[in-house]
């Protein structure tokens, strides 16, 4: 809803827009009784510390880190800290 807001049409656009970091936020997601911490961030290069809030929460909360989804705007996909993290267009 934001893009369409911002007038942003398509991912050409949001590669380029100003506030495309701005437009990538974190999320805790319920489903059920399943709480899904969700790390989100724009940049193609992955950085480990991008992990340390989605760890900070899992310990917080007393949930498994496997819950947590960090995703980030490169390509590949790996597991870390007993993380998956995962490119954008594959969640």
């Amino acid at each position: 809803m934001a893009c369409h807001l911002l007038r942003i049409r398509d991912v050409t656009q949001l590669e380029t827009h100003p506030l495309r970091g701005a437009l990538f936020e974190n999320y805790v997601v319920e489903e059920g009784t399943e709480l899904w911490p969700i790390e989100l961030k724009s940049g193609q290069t992955f950085s480990p510390s991008m992990l340390d809030a989605l760890g900070w929460w899992c310990r917080l909360a007393g949930e498994s880190s496997d819950s947590a989804m960090p995703v980030y705007g490169g390509n590949d996909s790996w597991e870390l800290q007993g993380m998956t993290v995962r490119p954008w267009f594959a969640v």
